[in-house]
């Protein structure tokens, strides 16, 4: 009681498992000209203004917050809004969850992981304790198909996801920056982000890949270039109908940019696809199906 939130997850939790200090600096006067910013800029949906100074490793990174309410309500320190960590961090502390301890320090029993992993309830075996769990495949979309129904995890609004699956012993951390992009459209919906259009930060397509890689030792090269077809059709689908064939030729809208990138990936996949004819033949789908969406290849 009465301890600073900062300060709670300092010894003996933080310096065994962090590589990263934190420090963070409020500034309630940071004010901004327009609402629309550049990537790497700070940019507001709101009139509540805030930055942070964020060190590590002796480099110095100015970042813009998550969340800007919850950050201001909760003194700029919280899980879900304020607290920063690179990748190889987030993996250490999520591996406590596969023994109770990490580096010869132990956190918690066998029991409070049992605890923590349990389905919440009956009917709710896609809930733990402060975690998702895969239950009856009711998480793909985050874990993939092939993760263990005891897989537990999360993800969070700025597309990034942690999952432990207990059964194969796996972490993986997964941090993207996709709302550190422009708001699409600000007057439609402040919380659409061009960084949101992107296939990485739909989160679940990582953990689907590696097991694709890691449940086998068969050459997956043609179930690679088959999935770079699907996505690529798929983008063209995310695209919104109203945006007239000019917009679309520009190839300035995210979505169509994200259709462009798409076709890239299928063709570094069809150069290294050892069946020519049928890269070949795929290639001449794809380009039927872009140039009926208007969108010009890359």
């Amino acid at each position: 009681m009465g301890i600073p939130r900062i300060n709670q997850v300092e010894n003996p939790v933080e310096e065994p498992l962090f590589s990263c200090s934190l420090h963070i600096v409020v500034q309630s006067d940071f004010a901004l000209e327009t609402t629309n910013g550049t990537p790497g800029c700070i940019e507001f949906r709101d009139s509540l203004n805030a930055s942070f100074l964020f060190f590590c490793l002796a480099y110095i990174m100015i970042l813009s917050d998550i969340d800007e309410k919850a950050f201001y309500s909760m003194d700029g320190v919280s899980g879900h809004a304020g607290l920063f960590a690179s990748a190889s961090d987030v993996a250490k502390l999520a591996s406590v969850m596969l023994s109770g301890g990490y580096g010869g320090n132990r956190y918690f029993s066998q029991n409070v992981i049992d605890l923590f992993t349990a389905p919440k309830m009956e009917n709710a075996a896609n809930w733990g304790l402060g975690w998702w769990r895969q239950g009856d495949g009711q998480r793909i979309w985050y874990f993939g198909s092939q993760a263990g129904s005891n897989t537990i995890g999360h993800q969070g609004w700025t597309g990034t996801l942690v999952m432990i699956d207990l059964q194969r012993n796996l972490v993986i951390a997964y941090l993207t920056n996709k709302i550190n992009t422009r708001v699409t459209d600000l007057k439609e919906n402040p919380n659409d982000f061009d960084g949101g259009w992107y296939t990485a930060s739909t989160l679940g397509f990582v953990p689907q890949i590696l097991s694709m890689g890691m449940d086998s030792d068969t050459d997956i090269s043609g179930q690679l270039l088959d999935l770079s077809v699907d996505m690529a059709l798929d983008s063209l689908k995310l695209i919104p109908e109203d945006l007239n064939k000019k917009a679309r030729l520009a190839g300035t809208h995210p979505t169509v940019r994200n259709a462009q990138s798409k076709f890239e990936l299928f063709t570094h996949m069809a150069e290294k696809s050892k069946d020519k004819a049928k890269a070949d033949s795929l290639r001449e789908s794809l380009r039927t199906a872009f140039d009926k969406a208007y969108v010009q290849l890359p």
